[in-house]
């Protein structure tokens, strides 16, 4: 039992609230309570993690967050995190401890969970939750600062800790869906943008898709790709179905300068949101495109984003948002996967770029391949290929620099 008397300072009571609710979430089997001025500021049972969390970030959230655990070689790792509908722009509501005591998130060990959330968040996001990690001595130093909070591990823990989190994304089915492949099969043209379809070869550095078409080689970048898919996906969705009542109204609080932008963004703002005016700084969301209802808690970051001009029109700010869903560098596909988007790409209108302006596709006819290897003819002249001797000096098209 703990009694102060006479502390004063403005913002001190709500300091040690929310001190109180952070070591919950490394000790919920603690139970404590709180009093200022006689009155109750905090009750907890000592209920376990998930009944502090529910405390720590409020009911909504602690519903989307999922159990991570992990045991091996010394190390133990336990506690919440959210799933892609949840993120925030900075990592101020994701906790750290390091056998109990509550520390700051080594840079290292931050990139590490960013890297395992690589396919779930847009980049620059972060999840919400708490770890509790639990290391031998030797695995981990305290750094000499006034609050003991700075800290370093090996990168022994921060592999453990990568592998903890995408064991608990497969247990919860997190990887990103593509579209179903639908054949394409008889095409007249092959597709809207007048391309040929093109059959999946395979994968490269899990970043882009080869595939050919006819005596042409293509390279597909996959993120740039699945990008116009979605990017596409919602512009026909919004203008298909229009503005949906949300299940429930969403609040947005703004800021004097946010409240003050409204009649200027009113256009912007009301094709993608219906709203009203809820009090001094605030708003209701009440209807937005469906392909938004799954993400209930973007929607103020989305309005704000919006309202701010980030998105300067609707289509650079569904050109953002398409970022979201959006399958990453560095995500293996099936080949299944690998022919269903290149489908879904070709249904397009406009194929060729994403929706930011960068090519999806190049292209590499077979003829250049013939003279780059100084071939007679393709596969398929009729005769069986040999090479040409080369010329005395320089060959007619050099190796390009650096290549």
């Amino acid at each position: 039992r703990v009694e102060v008397v006479g502390w004063e300072g403005e913002g001190s009571e709500r300091e040690v609230a929310e001190l109180l609710r952070r070591y919950l979430l490394h000790y919920p089997w603690l139970s404590l309570a709180f009093f200022a001025e006689g009155e109750a500021r905090l009750l907890f049972p000592g209920a376990g993690l998930k009944e502090a969390a529910r405390l720590a970030f409020g009911r909504v959230l602690a519903e989307r967050l999922l159990p991570v655990e992990r045991e091996a070689g010394g190390m133990r790792l336990q506690g919440l995190l959210s799933g892609p509908q949840a993120s925030r722009t900075r990592p101020d509501l994701l906790f750290l401890a390091i056998n109990g005591r509550p520390v700051a998130w080594p840079e290292g060990l931050l990139k590490t969970v960013r890297r395992a959330y690589r396919e779930l968040l847009p980049e620059g996001h972060f999840p919400v939750g708490v770890l509790n990690l639990t290391l031998p001595l030797e695995a981990f130093r305290l750094r000499l600062d006034a609050r003991k909070e700075e800290v370093a591990v090996l990168e022994e823990a921060e592999a453990f800790v990568e592998e903890g989190l995408r064991e608990a994304f497969q247990r919860h089915n997190l990887a990103r869906s593509l579209p179903e492949p639908r054949p394409l099969m008889p095409l007249s043209p092959p597709t809207p943008s007048g391309l040929p379809r093109l059959r999946y070869l395979g994968q490269f550095r899990e970043s882009y898709l080869l595939a050919e078409a006819g005596d042409t080689l293509y390279v597909v970048d996959q993120h740039a790709a699945h990008e116009r898919v979605i990017y596409e996906e919602f512009l026909r969705r919004l203008k298909e179905e229009g503005l949906k009542a949300l299940p429930y109204p969403v609040l947005v609080e703004l800021s004097p300068l946010e409240e003050s932008l409204l009649p200027e963004r009113k256009e912007v703002l009301a094709s993608l949101f219906a709203l009203e005016a809820f009090g001094p700084g605030r708003v209701r969301l009440l209807a937005a495109p469906s392909f938004l209802h799954p993400y209930p808690l973007l929607l103020p970051e989305i309005f704000r984003e919006a309202l701010r001009g980030e998105g300067k029109s609707l289509t650079e700010l569904l050109a953002r948002l398409a970022c979201l869903p959006a399958v990453k560098a560095g995500h293996p596909l099936s080949r299944t996967e690998g022919q269903a988007l290149l489908d879904a790409l070709l249904q397009c209108q406009t194929p060729w770029v994403c929706p930011h302006g960068r090519p999806t596709l190049l292209a590499l006819k077979e003829e250049d391949l013939i003279r780059r290897f100084g071939r007679r003819s393709g596969a398929r002249a009729g005769e069986e290929s040999r090479p040409r001797r080369p010329e005395e000096g320089l060959p007619e098209e050099p190796w390009p620099r650096g290549g």
